[in-house]
């Protein structure tokens, strides 16, 4: 098996690959494609799942990809605040060409956190994006967003 960095790799290639040849648009599509055919198990297990859920099945991959992260939660609200995203750690630290992160890399993110949701009650805002491996992931009831 490859470790996850060597997947961060081959994620921002595909990733530059559709900016160079088909735009914004097409990656961000391809990005709700990937959530909807590779996590189907995922979106149903939310759609009516708690936020409890929701926080148990983020800490298991955020750890298992050693991300440096806080959890706030409350009755119907997650805040992860990403102090060290695993992917944009790699990308800053790798001498290798190819690990320049793509434009709008980090927008991803969202797109597959909210298709993850998308049958939930539940939406994700990504905030305070620095592209150099902070943000914010405020998960609410989509009535609040």
């Amino acid at each position: 098996m490859a470790a996850t960095e060597s997947f961060f790799g081959l994620h921002n290639i595909t990733f530059k690959w559709f900016l160079e040849n088909y735009g914004e648009e097409a990656l961000q599509d391809y990005w709700k494609s990937m959530t909807e055919g590779c996590f189907k198990d995922i979106i149903e297990k939310f759609a009516n799942g708690s936020i409890q859920d929701i926080k148990d099945y983020l800490e298991i991959n955020l750890k298992r990809d050693h991300a440096e992260y806080t959890v706030e939660a409350e009755k119907d609200r997650l805040v992860i605040d990403m102090t060290r995203c695993p992917a944009l750690g790699y990308f800053l630290s790798s001498p290798n060409e190819y690990d320049v992160p793509a434009k709008n890399y980090c927008a991803h993110c969202s797109i597959h956190l909210n298709g993850l949701l998308k049958k939930s009650k539940y939406g994700c805002t990504v905030r305070a994006i620095d592209n150099k491996g902070k943000c914010v992931w405020d998960i609410s009831p989509k009535e609040a967003k």
